[in-house]
C-alpha cells in the first residue's frame, strides 16, 4: 500500500503503519501519549473545513486499522492525499 500526502509517499503493509509513519513527521501535531484514534480524529477535526461532518466519526468499536484505513480513503477521496492500495503497487510485488 502507497499514500501520497503533503508531497511524501508513505508506504507500508498496512494503513496502520502508514498513519503512524505520517503522525511521526515533523509538524504533524502528534503528541506521544496519543492513540491512533486520538490521532485520527484529531486529525479530520482540522478537516472540518473540507470534509462533511458527517464523515469525520471515528468509532470506538472500529479496529485500529479501520480506522486508518477509512483515514486514507477519506484524504483520498476529498483530494487531500492519493492512495495506492492495489496489488500491483510496487510495496506488494517486492514482498
Amino acid at each position: 500500500m502507497i499514500f501520497f500526502y503533503n508531497d511524501k509517499e508513505y508506504s507500508a503493509t498496512t494503513a496502520t503503519e502508514i498513519v503512524i509513519q505520517m503522525a511521526r513527521e515533523p509538524g504533524s501535531g502528534f503528541l506521544g501519549s496519543e492513540t491512533l484514534k486520538d490521532y485520527v480524529f484529531r486529525s479530520l477535526t482540522a478537516l472540518s473545513d473540507r470534509i462533511p461532518m458527517r464523515e469525520l466519526g471515528v468509532s470506538s468499536h472500529l479496529s485500529d486499522e479501520a480506522i486508518a484505513f477509512n483515514y486514507l480513503c477519506l484524504l483520498d477521496e476529498y483530494d487531500d492525499g492519493s492512495l495506492d492500495a492495489s496489488p500491483e503497487s510496487p510495496t506488494f510485488k517486492d514482498r
